[in-house]
Formats: structure tokens, C-alpha cells, sequence
């Protein structure tokens, strides 16, 4: 293990550190390491204790009940998928570096949260939300997606009914201003048509229009003349 990264760390003087995904020189593999060296009193390094992980053991840890579609995901310090649940059976070395394509990913490897929409992700082909954040102690990220559709659909149905009430109010609404406008139009244009008969000479009492008391009390004025 001496030309591994994390060993030249541990050398350099880090009191631990956890590796990027890496292939085992065993069984051809994915795994990462964590390793800590032991010190004598006066910093001499004695050793190297070094766990060696496969990403599917961590399920006990992350097999977190979620939503339906919902996922999460672990990426090393390069961009690397490390892990994935639930599991994808064909993730291989290819999807696993495809990981760093997304730009909420990138942008937690730059030490910033990020959300983005995801049209066509490459682990199942559907449209997810994706959201990152670093895991600034070992320079990774973590992410958590959900399917697109069940992220919108509430808010499109939120939407939508509140639409469908606003247009209802506003049916009402104009219902009720055209009712009103032709309590007010119907007398007025009785009025004007007197007012024009009379321009003719043909003078007649003004019928009860109706109306608002205003008109009313106009009516009763117009025929007292």
C-alpha cells in the first residue's frame, strides 16, 4: 500500500484520513480505506491501522426509509460515486465517473450547496432533483434526489386548484357586477328614452323605473315637473 494516496498522507503527518473509491488489488473490487497512524510521544510514526470498506457494507447505515423514487448518494473528494441506495445492479466504473457531470455535484467538490434538476439521470433514465452538500472533513459529498414528478405534482396540484377557485370567484364575480350594472342601466336607459321623447315633443309621466333610491327619487322629481 505504500504508493497509495492516504499512506503517503498518513507519512505527511495526518492523523487520519479517509481514501477516495479505489480498485482492491485483490479481487479488482470498489473500495475506500480509513486509516490512522500510531505515534510514538514524540510524533514517530510506529504504524498504520488501515480499514479497508466496501461501499455496499454502509447500508446499515444509510438504508433510510424514504420516499418512493427517493435516493441517496455518497461521492469522494474526485467526484467519484462511491455509493449509491438503493443499489443499482449494473453500476459499474463508467456510471461511477459519470457522477461528477452533475453540476450540484461539482459545485460540493467547490465547498457550496447546490440543487438542480436532473432531465434524464444516468442511474434509472428519469428526471430527479438532485440537492449536495460537502462533506468538508474528508472532501467529499453527499446528495439526495427525488423523482421530479413527485416533487411537482403537489405543487401543480396546489396550483391548479387555487386557479380553479380564483376562477370561479371571479365567474361569480362578474356575475354579480352584471347584475348590479343592469339594476343601475335599466332605469337609466328608461330615463334617457323619456328625456329623447320629449326632445320630440311627446311629454309622458316617467314609469316607475326602479333602481337604487337615487334614481328612484330622480324618477319622482322628473314626473313632478
Amino acid at each position: 500500500v505504500s504508493d497509495r494516496d492516504y499512506y503517503r498522507k498518513i507519512l505527511s503527518g495526518k492523523d487520519w484520513v479517509v481514501s477516495d473509491l479505489m480498485e482492491s488489488r485483490l479481487d479488482g473490487k470498489p473500495i475506500f480505506a480509513i486509516s490512522t497512524g500510531i505515534r510514538d510521544q514524540g510524533g514517530q510514526l510506529l504504524g498504520v491501522v488501515l480499514s479497508v470498506v466496501l461501499p455496499e457494507g454502509l447500508d446499515e447505515l444509510f438504508g433510510l426509509d424514504r420516499s418512493r423514487g427517493g435516493g441517496i448518494t455518497l461521492g469522494d473528494s474526485k467526484g467519484m460515486l462511491v455509493y449509491r441506495y438503493p443499489h443499482d445492479e449494473n453500476l459499474d466504473w463508467e456510471k461511477r465517473q459519470r457522477y461528477v457531470r452533475s453540476f450540484a455535484i461539482r459545485e460540493a467538490l467547490e465547498g457550496r450547496e447546490a440543487v438542480e434538476v436532473l432531465p434524464l439521470s444516468h442511474f434509472d433514465g428519469t428526471s430527479r432533483f438532485i440537492a449536495s452538500t460537502p462533506i468538508r472533513s474528508i472532501g467529499w459529498v453527499a446528495g439526495a434526489g427525488r423523482l421530479y414528478e413527485h416533487v411537482m405534482w403537489p405543487l401543480y396540484a396546489s396550483i391548479f386548484g387555487q386557479t380553479g377557485l380564483l376562477i370561479v370567484v371571479t365567474a361569480l364575480s362578474l356575475v354579480v357586477a352584471f347584475v348590479i350594472s343592469k339594476t343601475i342601466t335599466t332605469p337609466i336607459n328608461a330615463i334617457k328614452n323619456q328625456l329623447r321623447a320629449m326632445g320630440e315633443g311627446k311629454f309622458r309621466l316617467l314609469a316607475d323605473v326602479g333602481g337604487p333610491p337615487e334614481i328612484q327619487d330622480f324618477s319622482q322629481a322628473f314626473n313632478s315637473v
